[in-house]
């Protein structure tokens, strides 16, 4: 049986995708779980999908005097979250890449450091 050259490039291709994939999931995490903060983050906006699993939130937060905006999706989310304020974690080093902590509800009488807090408040 004779195999193309296109089909070895294309699972090449394919094999190099993946591993990149999984590398900038594995980079963040690292980056996530080593240097570290804390911070406040409002949910500006609550996107549910109908015919998928996972529903998403698009929320900011200010880290060092810098606003970000982020989106996370799950589907563990609940249109209640909109308005609300909630924990984020961040990178310390490279500050845009984050997660949320949506089931840690903030009150409003609680204000965040300017540079965040360097351990779960």
């Amino acid at each position: 049986m004779k195999i193309v050259k296109g089909t070895y490039l294309l699972v090449g291709l394919a094999i190099v995708l993946l591993s990149i994939s999984i590398g900038v999931d594995y980079f963040k995490y690292l980056l996530l779980r080593s240097n570290h903060r804390y911070t406040i983050g409002y949910v500006t906006y609550y996107k549910g999908y109908v015919r998928t699993v996972d529903n998403c939130i698009y929320f900011n937060y200010t880290a060092d005097g810098k606003k970000y905006t982020s989106k996370f999706c799950s589907n563990l989310l609940s249109s209640k979250l909109k308005g609300k304020r909630i924990l984020v974690i961040f990178s310390s080093k490279i500050k845009f890449i984050n997660e949320p902590l949506y089931n840690q509800i903030i009150p409003d009488s609680v204000q965040a450091p300017i540079e965040g807090w360097e351990s779960y408040p």
